[in-house]
């Protein structure tokens, strides 16, 4: 028996009332125990996998963090490192210089196998340009607007390769929609869209024509007005699209102007949420990295609620 549980012991059986210096009587299960509990405990070997996920979730939930568990361990580096690439947000007030270290520090292949995500806040179209035709595999791609300077005129053209699942975007500057072929590749996997264009340039979009979004799912706008022209689009894109039932479209709300206009057909609509959005760039990061704290999980809980209701309360037979 160890000195350690002698003493415990000890300490247990004064505290009982027996005196600290009568004799123990010594179990013999205890002289049993091995000898290799005498030394610390090795400690816990996760298999590699495990280790590598709790590492990368933690990365996940807190990019800020990234920068201590670089220095984990080398083979955490290694992950975590290429972790921070999958997610490139340059929307500070001057991203360039963080853009052209990338560029300029890593090579175009690692580039290119791991930048899935970019959210660009840049002042020049030739940036954007540059960046993307290394990472040609990225999914979701915002471009944030500031409104002046900013000039994405033909980019479209420049783009092409990419395939993305999710684009927030001013598209009436960046793609010509005046070809009667609408198929642009560059949408033909496209399922989140989110558009800062004006209403006055919506027509130019043509987004009530499934031929050109043949996959879109979800479709938000940012700016909209109480024009019962513009307001008819909603309409339209909800009639040529009712059939895929999934269409989620998010109006933009700053929760103050009442959202008034809207035919009563529109309201009832179970696919129309309004929504406020206090920090659009947070709000996409959780999105592309799988969180539900987005404008567009929250979308999808209060619709697939409303379809939820509707059909109980068709279920429900009234009494005679």
């Amino acid at each position: 028996m160890t000195l350690g549980l002698k003493a415990f012991l000890r300490g247990i059986t004064h505290h009982s009332g027996h005196h600290a210096d009568l004799p123990l009587v010594e179990n013999s299960s205890f002289r049993a125990v091995p000898s290799h509990f005498d030394r610390p405990a090795p400690d816990p070997v996760l298999p590699m996998d495990l280790e590598r996920y709790i590492f990368e979730l933690a990365g996940w939930n807190d990019a800020k963090a990234c920068s201590s568990l670089l220095l984990v361990a080398k083979r955490v580096y290694s992950w975590i490192f290429v972790l921070q690439h999958n997610i490139l947000l340059f929307d500070a007030k001057n991203p360039i210089p963080k853009m052209q270290h990338i560029i300029t520090t890593r090579s175009r292949e690692f580039l290119k196998a791991n930048v899935k995500a970019v959210v660009f806040r840049v002042t020049t179209q030739a940036d954007v340009v540059r960046f993307l035709n290394i990472c040609k595999d990225v999914v979701h791609l915002a471009l944030i607007s500031d409104g002046s300077s900013f000039h994405m005129n033909s980019l479209g053209m420049y783009i092409l390769d990419l395939r993305p699942r999710s684009v927030s975007m001013h598209l009436v500057q960046a793609f010509d929609f005046s070809s009667s072929d609408l198929r642009i590749p560059f949408f033909s996997q496209l399922t989140h869209l989110h558009l800062t264009d004006w209403p006055n340039e919506w027509s130019k979009l043509k987004l009530d024509n499934p031929q050109l979004f043949p996959e879109l799912t979800h479709l938000a706008f940012t700016h909209w007005s109480h024009n019962p022209d513009h307001l008819a689009l909603f309409d339209r894109i909800l009639t040529k699209r009712l059939p895929l039932q999934e269409l989620v479209l998010v109006v933009i709300w700053d929760g103050f102007k009442r959202p008034f206009g809207f035919s009563d057909k529109l309201m009832e609509d179970v696919r129309l949420v309004f929504m406020p959005i206090k920090d659009y760039v947070q709000d996409w990061h959780d999105f592309v990295a799988g969180g539900t704290q987005n404008m567009w999980s929250y979308a999808e809980q209060i619709t697939w609620v409303r379809k939820e209701k509707r059909l109980l309360a068709s279920q429900i037979k009234p009494r005679r």
